[in-house]
């Protein structure tokens, strides 16, 4: 058992190690000069107003591009805020698909009051919507099950008993899901 143990434990970390690649050297190119907007160190005088007018603005284009881009999927984005207390200092914005499968992007009131301009939460926006409109929750769920079969798979073919199967199976699930995180 501690060499089925120590077997598994090798071959989950060949494959952490194997996710990454080799690295490659940068290609280093001169930066074009652009013009800079004064930065601020504070946050919007008006989160929820900001907020608003981002989504009047972003939310259209978002949608224009997935109708464009796929005809697979839904592309009626519906932007909340998470205003739970659990969620409170939480600095994060996702996107996520509702029951039905209509694309949800969630941001947190702590990322609201943490942006400093409006640029950074359409750049947010545009980001969360281009995770749904590139498909990734969907290739995200075949990662996880693709990762749960491979390491289950392993450690059953090694002589693993049921509990380290599952063990496996839960270790190769997480980290395929991690693709997209």
């Amino acid at each position: 058992m501690n060499r089925v143990k120590s077997g598994l434990v090798a071959i989950c970390g060949l494959v952490l190690v194997s996710c990454g690649g080799a690295p490659s050297a940068p290609t280093v190119r001169p930066a074009p000069p652009v013009a800079q907007a004064p930065q601020s160190s504070q946050s919007l005088a008006n989160p929820v107003a900001a907020f608003k007018r981002v989504i009047g603005r972003v939310e259209p284009v978002g949608t224009t591009l997935c109708r464009g881009m796929t005809s697979q999927q839904a592309c009626n984005f519906a932007i909340y805020v998470d205003n739970r207390p659990e969620s409170g200092s939480v600095i994060n914005a996702y996107q996520t698909e509702s029951e039905t499968g209509q694309p949800v992007v969630i941001f947190t009131a702590a990322l609201l009051k943490s942006v400093r301009n409006e640029d950074e939460l359409a750049f947010i926006l545009g980001h969360e919507m281009a995770h749904h409109i590139s498909g990734h929750i969907r290739q995200q769920s075949t990662n996880t099950w693709l990762g749960a079969m491979a390491l289950g798979g392993l450690a059953a073919a090694v002589g693993g008993d049921s509990n380290m199967v599952d063990l496996a199976a839960d270790i190769g699930a997480g980290i395929g899901s991690r693709v997209y995180s």
